[in-house]
C-alpha cells in the first residue's frame, strides 16, 4: 500500500437484542443518532469513519485508518 493511503479495518459488533450495540457504535464513531428512543437495527448498519492510527514504525506515514463498524441486529429474524 502506498504511503499516505488509508488502511481499512472492519469491526463486527454482535450481541443480543437491546444490549447496546448501536449505542457503542455511535459512541466509538462519535455520531449522534438523535433522541434515545429505541429503534431496532434492521439487518446490519455499517458506520464508516476515520480515526488516528496507532504509531507503527514498520509503516511510517500512515497516520489515519478507515474504520468500518458493522452493527449487526440481535434479532434472530434477521439471521
Amino acid at each position: 500500500m502506498a504511503s499516505g493511503s488509508l488502511n481499512t479495518v472492519k469491526i463486527l459488533v454482535i450481541g443480543p437484542t437491546q444490549s447496546g450495540k448501536s449505542t457503542i457504535s455511535n459512541y466509538v464513531s462519535e455520531r449522534s443518532e438523535g433522541p434515545s428512543n429505541y429503534r431496532p437495527t434492521v439487518g446490519v448498519r455499517i458506520v464508516e469513519f476515520e480515526k488516528q492510527a496507532p504509531k507503527n514504525p514498520k509503516r511510517p506515514g500512515q497516520d489515519k485508518v478507515m474504520i468500518e463498524l458493522w452493527d449487526v441486529s440481535g434479532d434472530s429474524k434477521f439471521f
